[in-house]
């Protein structure tokens, strides 16, 4: 094919371009195809495989509850360390409540004060992240926590296994409770899992691109600098690309028609207002939103977890499930 510039001279677009762009636009899309492939249904049952072992051992025991730490093994090699809390004041068969709280909490979030309504309602139990935070991270860790991330998901989904094999709990109970950190497993595993019969997003959002921007903007070199805010964006939005199969935004709408709850602070600093809205906008129905009159979430606020967790009871309750 040939044109001509300015000065009337013959120019020459070579096939060899366009076949370039055409090549180039390809491998792209297919990168991008087989990262969001990675978030399939399918995708998360083979990672997770089918319970395989279970290893017990006692914690503590008082006058409302007993706690056991469980070890589960599937048939991948996927391994789950978790901790269940089990009521003596009520007699099963228990809703089965599996909550996700920060990253460094772990399974021991069940332990927190403020979650004094749950321990004589239902069975409880959480697990530890699929990874161990030793050192600051670097971009050589990216593989690991990307890997971490997906395995986090599988892990629900073999709680929610383990939970079928309990004869003290009601499988038509079982409902999954994210607190910040823990809020997109929540919504991904409960999407995901039609067993799942309700799911609550307390203090979590969507948007993954725009909530890394946000925290990112907020670090050092990145608040002090000019260059901050472009920079902290594309790093926002290519750590979302990178996660495209964990947004929670993809997976919110398939949970309903069974309910979902969300809760979340007007003052939140870690997750933007934004954020919180996109999620809850991208939920069917039914679908409960709760704003409190407050900041992030954080573990020494025993006042907010006991109004965050008395929200969350009494629409748990009202969902027929506690």
């Amino acid at each position: 094919m040939r044109t001509r510039n300015r000065y009337g001279a013959a120019l020459v677009l070579r096939r060899p371009s366009i076949w370039f762009i055409t090549v180039l636009g390809t491998v792209v899309l297919t990168i991008y195809f087989l990262i969001v492939g990675q978030g399939t249904r399918e995708a998360f049952e083979k990672r997770k495989g089918r319970l395989a072992n279970v290893v017990s051992a006692p914690v503590s025991s008082d006058d409302v509850s007993e706690m056991t730490d469980v070890d589960l093994t599937g048939t991948t090699g996927l391994t789950v360390k978790a901790r269940v809390r089990v009521p003596r004041t009520k007699a099963p068969p228990f809703a089965g409540v599996l909550i996700f709280g920060g990253w460094e909490r772990g399974r021991t979030v069940i332990n927190f004060p403020g979650l004094e309504k749950f321990f004589d309602r239902g069975l409880l139990m959480s697990m530890d992240y699929p990874l161990e935070r030793t050192r600051r991270f670097g971009f050589r860790d990216i593989p690991r926590v990307r890997k971490a991330a997906f395995d986090a998901v599988a892990s629900i989904l073999l709680m929610v296994d383990y939970l079928e094999t309990r004869p003290d709990v009601d499988p038509r109970r079982t409902v999954l409770i994210g607190v910040s950190f823990g809020s997109p497993f929540a919504v991904i595993a409960g999407g995901l899992d039609e067993r799942v019969k309700a799911v609550a997003s307390l203090y979590g959002g969507g948007e993954l691109g725009q909530t890394f921007a946000h925290l990112i903007k907020r670090e050092k070199p990145f608040r002090d600098a000019f260059w901050g805010p472009a920079a902290a964006a594309l790093l926002g939005r290519a750590g979302a690309l990178l996660l495209a199969p964990l947004e929670p935004d993809r997976y919110v709408g398939m949970i309903s028609p069974r309910p979902v709850l969300f809760i979340n602070g007007k003052e939140d600093e870690l997750v933007p207002v934004r954020s919180a809205e996109s999620l809850y906008l991208k939920a069917g129905e039914p679908r409960t939103m709760i704003w409190l009159k407050s900041t992030h979430i954080r573990r020494t606020e025993d006042q907010l977890l006991r109004e965050m967790s008395l929200d969350a009871v009494r629409w748990l309750t009202a969902q027929g499930i506690l």
